[in-house]
């Protein structure tokens, strides 16, 4: 609907996203140069595009500039029963800031998907969805979630990782594209209100290796007096251990809270979630070796980008690869196929950049 590429200190002020069910995201802002927009006082309603990705109500950049600092502030904006995307607003970038905004009962989440250093604060969420996190240095401060019953969308997710840190990072423009899952490190999630929720944190979801790390939880409040809530869910292998959980409060007499975390919050009525007792695995014999996570390929964000010829690249008008070889040999003969098909394509570009007398 609006796409706003390599754009400085522009404002989209006062506007209705709607009635929108094909593929495309609704607003989206990207281009390495794009930086210092603001968008506020907006609305996103009836959005419903569900056959896949690519159908997001906001999207701050892509994984080929989540490295970059676009320091976008979307504020005072209300994202209402939408079901278009798993992301609400996927953030790709860095330097970002969510403030004053109103979050009911979408089919979605905020989620800080690619980039760092990315602000969520003074948000209201009340029904189904909430915030996902990835990457370091987020801060995660004084939204409310109101009667959040959801498992698929719920108030705050942590996500492992497969991956420390971003694989762009240090460039100073556009990167290549990826799907990596960056490390949760170095957090702040503090004086958040989880109100009657029914899962307020999943801390670790998936079975990846890089688990969430040096987070701090602190200053949080649990209202629990209506609906049980389980305060902290650690799962896909992720534990508290390496982390910092101090001075919650607990209001209400349904809360479960994990006895490891247990000193970290006060009030009356807490019920102590049961720990499994850990037993020490037998090693089998002729163990094989841990297989490392998968390599994750390049995800490409859905837009209206041509592939390119291998030979001529950009240089030329109408260079759009429009035919694809591909070619089949078993582990034996690659390696010799790829240095000769190496050296055709440098011979070939050698050719026809030449200029012919």
């Amino acid at each position: 609907m609006l796409h706003l590429s390599d754009c400085r200190g522009c404002t989209v002020s006062k506007c209705k996203f709607r009635d929108k069910d094909t593929v495309g995201v609704a607003l989206k802002i990207d281009g390495s140069k794009s930086k210092d927009n603001i968008i506020e006082d907006s609305d996103w309603s009836n959005l419903t595009y569900s056959e896949g990705n690519g159908g997001e109500p906001l999207r701050l950049g892509n994984s080929r500039v989540s490295h970059l600092f676009l320091n976008t502030i979307v504020r005072r904006c209300t994202f209402k029963e939408l079901s278009a995307d798993v992301e609400t607003i996927s953030i790709k970038s860095c330097g970002n800031i969510i403030e004053q905004c109103r979050h009911v009962s979408c089919k979605s989440s905020m989620v800080i998907r690619h980039g760092h250093t990315n602000t969520i604060h003074d948000n209201e969420f009340i029904g189904e969805g909430g915030i996902r996190v990835y990457g370091k240095d987020n801060k995660i401060l004084r939204n409310r979630f109101k009667g959040n019953k959801s498992t698929r969308f719920p108030p705050l997710t942590l996500v492992n990782g497969n991956t420390k840190n971003e694989p762009n990072e240090g460039a100073s423009g556009s990167g290549r594209g990826h799907a990596s899952y960056t490390q949760v490190r170095n957090n702040e999630i503090s004086v958040n209100t989880f109100d009657n929720c029914k899962n307020c944190v999943i801390w670790g979801r998936d079975p990846r290796t890089f688990k969430p790390e040096a987070v701090q939880f602190k200053n949080n409040k649990v209202i629990a007096d209506k609906v049980e809530s389980l305060v902290i869910d650690f799962s896909g292998g992720a534990k508290p251990e390496g982390n910092d959980f101090a001075n919650n409060e607990v209001v209400g007499t349904k809360a479960r809270i994990g006895s490891k975390i247990a000193r970290a919050f006060t009030g009356t009525g807490i019920q102590p979630e049961p720990e499994p007792e850990e037993e020490e695995p037998e090693e089998p014999q002729d163990q094989a070796p841990p297989k490392p996570d998968p390599i994750i390929e390049p995800q490409i964000d859905i837009e209206p980008i041509a592939p390119l010829c291998l030979v001529c690249g950009d240089k030329e008008e109408g260079s759009e690869a429009k035919v694809k070889l591909s070619v089949h040999l078993c582990s034996e003969h690659a390696p010799a196929a790829k240095e000769m098909l190496q050296r055709f394509i440098t011979e070939m570009k050698s050719t026809v950049q030449t200029p012919v007398v």
